[in-house]
């Protein structure tokens, strides 16, 4: 017999358990994880470590729930940025006119914006290297990018996207908490 962290055996059944730090059960809709481990010792050893990553990761994202953890929530939250701090409500806004500027370049509307911003980030920038160049956070890429007219497609919908925006409809029609609900789908769609 083996000993592992949250191992439980339940008659011929052995499966991983793991309780949810009360401060996160409210973001990540449930009280514990459950991951089913397989019937011999074998199948434990073999899948503990993927099951415990993955509890990890997901505890991770109840820790840090700003995190967008698809593509769609990502396109969500850059375009809703360039709503509010630039009035860009979608590519046809930032596209580049037809008349080319006095280089001979097609200029986007927003490139003045873009180009502050990479000003911004410069002066604030802690990893600058020798050359001068330094990292650019990857949402603030996406606004400099979008704002110098490649502003992005929609990404295609997840089925966590679909759970989620279900969700925030769903239960105002019919009067039901939000946790309540997101608690049984996830047993559904497993983040």
């Amino acid at each position: 017999m083996f000993n592992l962290r949250y191992v439980q055996r339940r008659g011929e059944r052995y499966r991983y358990r793991r309780g949810v730090p009360q401060k996160f059960q409210e973001t990540l809709g449930k009280t514990e994880i459950l991951i089913p481990l397989g019937t011999s010792e074998n199948e434990v050893l073999r899948n503990y470590s993927k099951a415990h990553a993955s509890a990890e990761e997901l505890l991770k994202f109840g820790a840090n729930p700003q995190v967008s953890h698809t593509d769609y929530q990502k396109y969500l939250k850059l375009r809703d940025r360039l709503k509010k701090e630039y009035g860009v409500f979608s590519g046809a806004d930032v596209k580049p006119p037809e008349e080319l500027d006095a280089k001979g370049r097609a200029v986007s509307p927003f490139e003045p914006e873009a180009d502050e911003l990479i000003s911004k980030l410069e002066a604030t920038a802690t990893d600058k290297r020798v050359d001068g160049d330094f990292s650019v956070p990857p949402e603030d890429l996406a606004v400099i990018l979008a704002l110098n007219g490649q502003y992005p497609e929609t990404p295609m919908h997840t089925l966590i996207d679909a759970r989620d925006m279900y969700l925030t409809e769903h239960p105002k029609r019919l009067g039901v908490t939000f946790k309540g609900i997101k608690t049984n789908t996830n047993r559904i769609v497993d983040l």
